[in-house]
């Protein structure tokens, strides 16, 4: 399974990678990214362990940018157990816009 980031996350400018053989738990940091206009300590999709990651990124942050869904992936992993469970607690459909408008009004507030 290929961890990455989609287009709401864009202008990445720095990745700090994770460590192969490292264990991602659910909801935990795993990864922090820096862009034009913040730092960003990003959680894990789902839990495992690092298989690989995508070691271009340190000299091209930018194909986060580019090609999120492709060549800019972050990291492989391998799921545990309970990625069924886990994949089902994440964000899907139309409730992601819903997300994204009251993360937007957090940012705005601040």
């Amino acid at each position: 399974m290929k961890i990455g980031l989609d287009d709401f996350a864009q202008k990445i400018m720095f990745i700090q990678l994770p460590k192969v053989g490292s264990v991602l738990q659910q909801n935990e940091y795993f990864v922090t990214i820096e862009s034009m206009k913040c730092v960003e300590e990003l959680n894990a999709p789902v839990s495992g362990s690092i298989i690989g990651v995508n070691n271009i990124l340190r000299s091209k942050p930018g194909l986060i940018n580019a090609d999120p869904h492709g060549e800019g992936w972050i990291a492989r992993v391998k799921p545990i157990d309970k990625l069924i469970e886990e994949l089902k607690s994440l964000i899907h459909g139309d409730a992601v816009i819903s997300w994204l408008k009251r993360e937007n009004d957090k940012i705005s507030v601040s």
